[in-house]
């Protein structure tokens, strides 16, 4: 695998089903749904201009803690 590829997966390397974060290129508080550490995409739960299921690129995805989840949440206009 190109050392590129490497970077890209790292990201979301350490985390797990369950887990809060936030899509970096749209600033939409997820949850992931999947364990699939390896993979370039993760399935998520995503709380946007709608609540819903999908892929996210792992290169995207940054950990938050419950709090900053639960208030980035709030400000979504999303029920």
């Amino acid at each position: 695998m190109s050392e590129r590829g490497l970077i890209e997966k790292s990201y979301s390397r350490y985390m797990k089903d369950g887990d809060y974060g936030v899509d970096v290129s749209t600033g939409f508080p997820l949850v992931v749904r999947d364990n699939c550490r390896q993979q370039f995409t993760r399935v998520c739960e995503v709380f946007g201009w709608y609540h819903e299921f999908g892929s996210v690129w792992a290169k995207d995805l940054r950990p938050l803690t419950k709090e900053e989840f639960e208030a980035l949440k709030a400000t979504m206009p999303c029920e």
